[in-house]
């Protein structure tokens, strides 16, 4: 990779570039890759100790994407909550997810109502009203681009994403202000999107108190081919 060789496209040029490869990587039949997820909490803006973090790798297998009757997929969920540790491991074929739970064996009808897990390993895209600036540039044979995202838009996505994280506390865009962020695509030789690094670092005022904290997310795809996967039995599995 010459790292140092780089050409720039206009921001209208390398957003048509980059919505071309968000949407041709969206679309693909079959993907291989990991999915990162992670929240910190500081316990006080000043201290610097990490008090709380959550984090989510998904490293996966899936095929015929396109089609949930005939989705085929493993998903490895590796969760460490602040030092305590869990790993799933989930199936997916003809028209069911399959995953052992609490040490029982359940099975649930897929659609695309329920395929979290398939969405989960999408990439985070934003629309063209919500970026401030976008620079492509060639590095090797990839492209990187580099978005910086409206501060409005900005507290209102980070502001969603804890409320989804952390269940029972109203975060509004007022309490939030972003520190820095980083947003970065890199576009393969063939067009898709073969890694997005999304990361926030921000604050969160409430009751006189300023908690300093931070989201991030990172999906890498090695593969945009079938692969084969080996599927346990699943006859012992039970339908909720």
């Amino acid at each position: 990779m010459l790292v140092g060789c780089t050409s720039t496209k206009t921001d209208e040029d390398g957003m048509k570039t980059l919505n071309r490869a968000i949407a041709k990587t969206d679309e693909a039949k079959h993907s291989t890759g990991e999915s990162v997820m992670g929240l910190e909490i500081l316990s006080d803006a000043g201290s610097g100790e990490e008090s709380m973090s959550v984090r989510v790798l998904m490293d996966f297998t899936m095929n015929h994407i396109d089609d949930l009757e005939k989705t085929q997929a493993k998903v490895v969920m590796s969760t460490d909550n602040s030092g305590v540790k869990e790993t799933i491991t989930m199936y997916s074929t003809g028209g069911y997810i399959y995953s052992e739970v609490n040490g029982q064996k359940v099975k649930t009808a897929l659609d695309k109502e329920t395929d979290t897990v398939t969405e989960s390993t999408k990439l985070q895209s934003f629309g063209e009203t919500n970026i401030e600036s976008l620079q492509l540039k060639k590095e090797g044979t990839s492209q990187i681009a580099t978005v910086e995202l409206k501060e409005s838009f900005m507290k209102t996505f980070v502001a969603d994403r804890l409320g989804e994280s952390l269940t029972g506390l109203m975060i509004t865009d007022d309490m939030i202000d972003v520190d820095s962020s980083t947003v970065t695509y890199r576009i393969d030789a063939n067009g898709y999107v073969d890694k997005q690094n999304l990361s926030f670092d921000f604050y969160v005022k409430q009751n006189n108190q300023k908690l300093k904290m931070k989201i991030y997310y990172q999906n890498t795809y090695s593969s945009f081919m079938k692969k084969q996967i080996e599927f346990p039995d699943l006859d012992d599995y039970v339908e909720q």
